[in-house]
This record gives C-alpha cells, structure tokens and sequence, in this order.
C-alpha cells in the first residue's frame, strides 16, 4: 500500500474504501446493452451541478 503524506496511514481505514479497494475488476466484456445506455446517458439530458445541488438543499427537511 503506498503512502499518502496527507493521510493518516496508522488511522483505521474507511470500511467503504477499504471494499472500493478490495473489490475485484470488472473484466466482463461490455454489452451492447451497456453500449446504448453509456451512449444514451452520454448524449443528455445534462442537468448542471448548481441545479442539482439547488434541488436537493430546497427539497431539505428544516
């Protein structure tokens, strides 16, 4: 594991990092089905950040 000056090394390790890290690669081959969808997805709607995170504080309980 190499080390990161910005990180505490000797601190326990996020459980969710630690299984990002762990986790095994995706060798699958793409489908077309996921071809069409990246495509799909690629092509828009785009909603810029700015709304989204507009959206989500206005939809805040207070």
């Amino acid at each position: 594991m190499a080390v990161d000056p910005g990180h505490d090394n000797d601190a326990e390790e996020d459980p969710v990092m630690r299984a990002f890290r762990l986790a095994p690669l995706d060798d699958e081959p793409e489908t077309e089905e996921e071809r069409a969808a990246m495509a799909d997805g690629a092509n828009g709607p785009w909603i810029p950040h700015e709304e989204v995170v507009a959206m989500l504080h206005a939809r805040r309980p207070r």
